[in-house]
């Protein structure tokens, strides 16, 4: 049984690093729609901005959104949105392999960026007296908003550029972000209390418990420095070409001649 909700709802979308984020939308009633739609959301199409846009940048293409109408969660301050500029797409003149190889390889490491940021994030988020309202937790969602969408942009985001929080914030993490290699803390602040909270639960209720941590060792560790440079060097010889030569000849399009 399917029912129309109208009033007042509370719509973000995951995962949402700025307050403004967390959207205080009224719903209204479309006897037209409701025949056809189960289970969504529909966002109006007038208004100075999208309100999908309003929650940290998201462009529907293909964002799940989180919408509560129940009465026990209120929001009892609304904070403005971000602009959430996007970042203006990257050309280039002509397209070649080795442009290619390297957005794809920017492409993965963008996904690793947009975790390094949510935890440096986090962090500020725990530390900081105005929490998630600090200037450096606003930074910080802005450039992950850059960051998420940067495979289609091809702006990426440097490290250097995140070097700054984490030298200030991230010499210990809160324990609800399990960074066990790390040092840590016990964080006072609602997502420490509530990881602990759960855990206590999780630890009466288990019959067994084993906790298993990462084993680091030197020896045997590989960091992404060491694999970038084992990639520049394999990119530097001539393998590459010789294969990209085979599969031009194998119907693939040589880049190189064409315009």
């Amino acid at each position: 049984m399917f029912s129309l909700f109208e009033g007042r709802v509370i719509v973000t979308k995951n995962p949402c690093l700025w307050p403004g984020d967390v959207r205080v939308l009224t719903a209204v009633a479309n006897n037209k729609l409701a025949r056809c739609m189960r289970d969504v959301i529909v966002f109006p199409t007038t208004g100075n901005r999208p309100h999908s846009n309003e929650m940290a940048g998201s462009d529907l293409d293909g964002d799940q959104y989180w919408v509560y109408w129940g009465n026990e969660l209120k929001v009892t301050k609304c904070v403005e949105p971000l602009s959430y500029q996007g970042a203006e797409k990257a050309s280039a003149p002509m397209i070649n392999h080795e442009i290619i190889i390297q957005h794809i390889v920017e492409s993965f490491s963008a996904g690793i960026m947009t975790g390094v940021i949510a935890n440096a994030h986090s962090v500020v988020a725990d530390k900081h007296p105005e929490h998630s309202l600090a200037d450096d937790c606003k930074k910080l969602a802005e450039l992950f908003s850059l960051a998420v969408d940067s495979p289609k942009t091809g702006k990426f985001i440097d490290k250097a550029q995140i070097a700054p929080y984490r030298h200030k914030y991230c010499s210990a993490y809160p324990t609800f972000l399990r960074k066990y290699e790390q040092n840590s803390y016990e964080s006072s602040e609602i997502l420490g209390i509530l990881y602990r909270k759960a855990l206590d639960i999780w630890t009466k209720n288990a019959t067994t418990i084993q906790i298993k941590r990462p084993c680091f060792e030197t020896k045997t560790l590989v960091t992404l420095k060491d694999i970038d440079k084992e990639f520049e060097k394999w990119l530097k010889q001539d393998t590459w070409k010789e294969v990209s030569k085979t599969n031009d000849q194998s119907g693939f399009i040589n880049s190189s001649n064409t315009t």
